[in-house]
């Protein structure tokens, strides 16, 4: 019976080294991608490889991404060096994506109530000497 085209293709995908190795590349970015996933708070990042240095090149979907990401850089290099990745630093390029919503803004917060301004005088007033009293007495003359 002969081959089908389908079948053709798959055997010339198999025997082939170079499909091999970049059937392999794909997989060790998709997990690389997955770990980048599960270690970053930040959403929407994207790998787009890791070079022979340990520079691991991630998209971000905005510049505050990438600001972030830069804040979390040693924690995120030292958590993928853990599961085995040879990253040793992450570049980030920003490549906003069109069909993702916004990251939503922080919805700003209210003045603190009467009441809790109080208590926290009085918390003041009670609390001896040090950086906590400090930190109170900044956040009543701040809300005042």
């Amino acid at each position: 019976m002969p081959s089908s085209p389908s079948r053709q293709v798959y055997a010339c995908l198999t025997d082939s080294p170079v499909a091999r190795e970049l059937a392999q590349r794909a997989a060790r970015t998709i997990a690389l991608q997955g770990d980048l996933a599960r270690l970053s708070p930040i959403p929407g990042l994207t790998v787009l490889g890791l070079d022979g240095d340990g520079v691991l090149r991630v998209a971000t979907p905005s510049a505050a991404a990438a600001a972030k990401l830069r804040q979390f850089e040693p924690r995120l290099v030292a958590g993928l060096a853990a599961r085995g990745w040879a990253v040793t630093r992450l570049r980030a390029r920003t490549q906003p994506v069109g069909d993702l919503p916004p990251v939503p803004m922080a919805s700003p917060r209210g003045p603190i109530p009467p009441a809790a301004l109080s208590s926290l005088a009085e918390l003041a007033g009670q609390t001896p000497e040090g950086p906590l009293k400090a930190a109170l007495a900044a956040l009543l003359r701040h809300a005042r």
